[in-house]
Order: C-alpha cells, then sequence, then structure tokens
C-alpha cells in the first residue's frame, strides 16, 4: 500500500457517521479502554458542546473514505491577565492496514499549518509511543510529567486481590490500615465535609477563583466545570468541600475508577482558598463520605495527580509518590505555540496550574 494516494482535510459535518464508525474501529483495534469515545451523544458533547463551542477537526481520507482522525477541542485560557485561546489535542488514530506509512506525521503537519494564528497554543498528553513524533517533528516542547500520589484506603482489600499469602494478607492488611490512620488529618470543631452541587455556580465559584491566582491555566467558571462534570456523558462526578462556619475553603471533584484491577477514586480538579493544609484535610477525610458513594466495588485508594502539590512532600499527608517507571500511563504535559505573538516562558512553569481534569479522561 505505499504507492496510494492519502488526502489529508478538514473535517465536513456530513462525515459525521463515517468518522464516529472509524473511531469505533481503531478503539477495537487498539484495545482502548474508553468505549464510548464514539458514541454520537459522548462525541456532540465533547467536541460539539464545550464552552467554546469550538473543535477543529481533521482526517486522512482513503478515496472518499475517513481512514484517520485528530480532534482539537478549543479552551479559553489565561496568561498573566491575557484571554487566550488554547487547543487541546485529544483523540487521534489511525486504521492499523494504513500504519507505516507516515499518515500520523502528515495529518499532524496538515492540523498545525492550518491551526497557525486560530489559537494560541496547542497542548496534548500524548502516549509513549507517540511523544517522539511530537518532540521532533511537530515542535512541541515538554513541560513536565505530572507527579502522581496515592492514598490508600484499603490495604486488606488491595492485598487481598493482589496477594496470595496463605491468609496472612488479610491480617497484614489490617494491620497496615490501622497503620496508615495516623496520616489522617482531623477536622477542626468548626469545620465538616459537604457534598456540593455542581449545577450551582456559588458552588463552583473557587475553582474559577483559584485557577485565576495562576500565571497559566483553563478559565475554571462555572459554565466550564458544569459542562465538564455535570453534564458530561455517563461518567458521574462527586464534588465535596471543606465548610469552616459558612464558608467552603477547599473543594474537590472526583470519579470512581478501575486502574489495574483495583478500584479508586481520581480527583480530576482540587482547590483551596489561602491555605493548601484544607485541601490536604479535605482530602485526608475521604473515607468519612464513602458511605455515600454507590461505588461499583470497594474503593481501594485515592488518586491525585497534578501541579501545585510539591506540599504533600512535607504534610506528612499519607500520600505516597508513585515514580515515573511505576506509573501505568506517565502524563507528560507537552504543549506548542500556534501564534508567533505568545509564548510561555520556562521560569513561570512554576506558577502553572494543571489538573488531571485537562487531561482527556472523559
Amino acid at each position: 500500500m505505499k504507492n496510494i494516494k492519502i488526502k489529508y482535510r478538514k473535517f465536513n459535518e456530513s462525515q459525521k457517521d463515517d468518522l464516529l464508525n472509524v473511531i469505533k474501529k481503531i478503539s477495537k483495534e487498539s484495545e482502548a479502554k474508553d468505549k464510548l469515545a464514539s458514541k454520537k451523544l459522548r462525541w456532540e458533547w465533547q467536541y460539539k458542546k464545550l464552552p467554546s463551542k469550538k473543535t477543529f477537526i481533521y482526517v486522512a481520507m482513503y478515496e472518499t473514505k475517513v481512514i484517520g482522525y485528530m480532534h482539537f477541542p478549543v479552551y479559553e485560557f489565561h496568561i498573566g491577565k491575557k484571554s487566550i485561546k488554547v487547543a487541546s489535542k485529544q483523540a487521534v488514530g489511525v486504521l492499523s492496514k494504513f500504519n507505516g506509512l507516515g499518515i500520523f506525521k502528515n495529518l499532524s503537519n496538515f492540523a498545525n499549518k492550518d491551526l497557525t494564528n486560530k489559537v494560541d497554543f496547542i497542548y496534548t498528553f500524548p502516549n509513549k509511543k507517540a511523544i517522539h513524533t511530537y518532540l521532533k517533528y511537530n515542535n512541541y516542547r515538554k513541560v513536565m510529567t505530572l507527579p502522581i500520589y496515592m492514598k490508600i484506603i484499603s490495604a486488606e482489600n488491595i492485598l487481598l486481590k493482589k496477594l496470595n499469602l496463605f491468609g496472612l494478607q488479610k491480617i497484614i492488611g489490617v494491620i497496615l490500615d490501622n497503620l496508615l490512620t495516623i496520616f489522617n488529618k482531623k477536622l477542626f470543631n468548626n469545620e465538616s465535609i459537604v457534598k456540593l452541587n455542581l449545577s450551582k455556580s456559588s458552588h463552583c465559584e473557587i475553582f474559577n477563583e483559584n485557577s485565576k491566582k495562576y500565571y497559566f491555566s483553563i478559565n475554571k467558571t462555572h459554565k466550564y466545570i458544569r459542562w465538564r462534570y455535570n453534564e458530561s456523558y455517563k461518567t458521574k462526578y462527586y464534588i465535596y468541600g471543606l465548610k469552616r462556619n459558612e464558608n467552603i475553603i477547599a473543594s474537590i471533584i472526583f470519579r470512581e475508577q478501575e486502574i489495574m484491577g483495583l478500584n479508586g477514586l481520581v480527583i480530576m480538579e482540587y482547590t483551596y482558598s489561602n491555605n493548601f493544609k484544607d485541601l490536604m484535610r479535605l482530602i485526608s477525610n475521604i473515607p468519612k463520605i464513602l458511605h455515600e458513594i454507590p461505588y461499583k466495588q470497594k474503593i481501594t485508594f485515592v488518586l491525585l495527580s497534578g501541579t501545585q502539590l510539591s506540599l504533600i512532600k512535607n504534610l506528612l499527608s499519607g500520600y505516597f509518590y508513585i515514580p515515573k517507571k511505576f506509573s501505568p500511563r506517565p502524563l507528560i504535559y507537552l504543549y506548542k505555540k500556534a501564534n508567533a505573538k505568545k509564548w510561555i516562558n520556562e521560569k513561570f512553569y512554576d506558577k502553572i496550574l494543571v489538573t488531571l481534569g485537562d487531561w482527556d479522561v472523559f
């Protein structure tokens, strides 16, 4: 198939059914964990109903059929005090029988050329196989690998599922669980953990206010939070806050997810008003709210990843850093400029807010 002619085009709405069919085929070929990506309602929510109402989509075609695709939904960011448009490179794929023809590289080049001056930046979290192409051929820069932290909720359940110690794993698990409670942070007398409502702007404003503190971040307005988490397609998200007197001083948004055969909670967004310790007290007390969550299987861990989390190491939080070599999916944040007038200088890296919610995990 080396001499076949591949065409690269902007997506046309008349190609929607063909595109969704190809997404479904590629998901099966790659054994993708996301089984909903090709569902029409999910696709329309993710790429048509987002706050900006704008997604750039590009397709590779053989004769009249779509054989590959790339999606670039546009989000509103701020850099300093300037409002900018940033595209997130998501949902890319090429049918396996067309592999080895340079289609991914060529489609990327086509998309990057078209996006020039239409957005200010493009960012992505590529897998290990694709990083080389992004860095060498598409002029992306590596910003960081997001640190990943885990808090064990049930060592007993982990040992029972992963080890066979002739019955001793249950005893050892109970002992470890009791030892891990020493890391739990007690709430103050005037504090409580409360369930919040994603549809109420007053419950979500803390995320917007916190994002404004950083040099570079998605504008996490209520409109964005509501779309991302309250209107999401078939994924249930929960929002809880730490309330002191009558004020919400820290908040998290999380979901239930299975990772490596274990069921846990993944924190997608986190925020606090003034003190990082407030956030840690909220997260430390997650076990107290588990009875309110209709989880599918017993919760064994809480996963937390993003920027601005370095203080975890110094607060005896009970969260353990997962080294990159043990991470099932390193979260490597790459970006490139699409508008020559703006750029992020490396000295601002410690002033960037990135959470798991910025990744295309829905």
